[in-house]
């Protein structure tokens, strides 16, 4: 299995699995998924259940290490959408509400800091985030993380093959063993 393939199964149970029976009437995860621009189209959008994270590999800076394995550094981009009816203003008898997708968010970011995959990703940082200014009734909100991440698919021991037959057997023959030139053999032979 590719190493990406594996941290985003590896992250996506650990979310789904984190971000359940949340506090102060948070709602669970429903949906993480690939970052493939589900939300830029509206009508497209509409079938995602939310709150849903979507998360996309930033610029992966690759460079080789011992015995022909890799390692990458990078970010790592976690999209959250969620929905959100209620007024922020100062004074709002809803500015709680409002402000549940900040909770949330931070609910992620305790969910994935310092989160690890042995042998292929290092401890995740958080290092930016972003809220959207465009909102509507979706709010949109990114988080990024450093990552840097142990590609051994191409280790030289694991795709070492071997030549040589481990089972061959050398026995050295004695003179008495060979055959006699009056089998017709030549004498070179004897």
């Amino acid at each position: 299995m590719s190493v990406k393939k594996q941290i985003f199964k590896t992250i996506g149970d650990h979310l789904m699995d984190k971000l359940k029976n949340l506090p102060d009437g948070l709602p669970d995860l429903k949906w993480f998924d690939k970052q493939m621009g589900q939300f830029d189209a509206e009508d497209a959008s509409s079938a995602i259940p939310l709150p849903a994270v979507l998360m996309e590999y930033g610029p992966i800076v690759w460079q080789t290490t011992a015995s022909n394995n890799q390692k990458g550094s990078g970010n790592l981009k976690f999209s959250i959408y969620y929905e959100n009816y209620a007024n922020s203003f100062t004074g709002s008898s809803d500015q709680d509400m409002a402000f549940q997708y900040l909770e949330f968010t931070e609910a992620l970011h305790v969910a994935l800091q310092g989160l690890g995959i042995n042998s292929i990703m290092s401890a995740l940082t958080r290092v930016g985030d972003v809220e959207d200014i465009e909102q509507d009734v979706i709010v949109a909100t990114s988080v990024q993380y450093s990552i840097t991440i142990f590609d051994n698919s191409t280790d030289f021991k694991k795709n070492y093959i071997d030549v040589a037959d481990p089972a061959l057997v050398i026995t050295h023959k004695d003179e008495s063993s060979r055959p006699s030139p009056e089998n017709g053999l030549p004498a070179f032979l004897t």
